[in-house]
């Protein structure tokens, strides 16, 4: 998997890669644009400008088997996937502790994310294209 994740500005698409900000000529604290980019399989190089909003940044989290988890700051992660009424947490990365963990919406620490996943949290969405989930919790 690649390291970052974010939505074109253009289309609306997910695009994965590296990502990197542009600056201002006259300040380097003002961004005027945020890329995701990456070497497409035929060996092109790709870049698009993304939702400075969307951008996520892998976890790096492994199953048992090795293969990387397809989570994401900002996703979104239901214990007992199955119910409907399961409470719903959202992947964070937490500067204090220095770990990923699983906030509820009002800001709540659920639990760590390697917890998480070892008890059964299941991704059901992210939450900027599946908010309405997070209205019903």
């Amino acid at each position: 998997m690649r390291p970052y994740i974010g939505k074109r500005v253009d289309n609306g698409e997910w695009v994965y890669g590296d990502c990197h900000k542009e600056f201002s000529e006259s300040s380097r604290y003002t961004t005027i644009g945020v890329y995701i980019s990456y070497i497409s399989a035929n060996g092109i190089y790709k870049e698009y400008e993304v939702i400075p909003e969307t951008v996520g940044q892998s976890t790096g989290l492994k199953d048992k088997s090795g293969k990387e988890l397809d989570w994401w700051k900002g996703d979104l992660l239901r214990k007992g996937a199955a119910h409907p009424y399961a409470p719903i947490g959202i992947i964070i990365y937490d500067e204090q502790s220095a770990k990923w963990v699983i906030v509820s919406k009002s800001g709540g620490e659920f639990c760590v994310l390697v917890e998480a996943y070892k008890n059964g949290w299941k991704k059901v969405g992210n939450i900027h294209d599946d908010h309405e989930l997070l209205e019903n919790t």
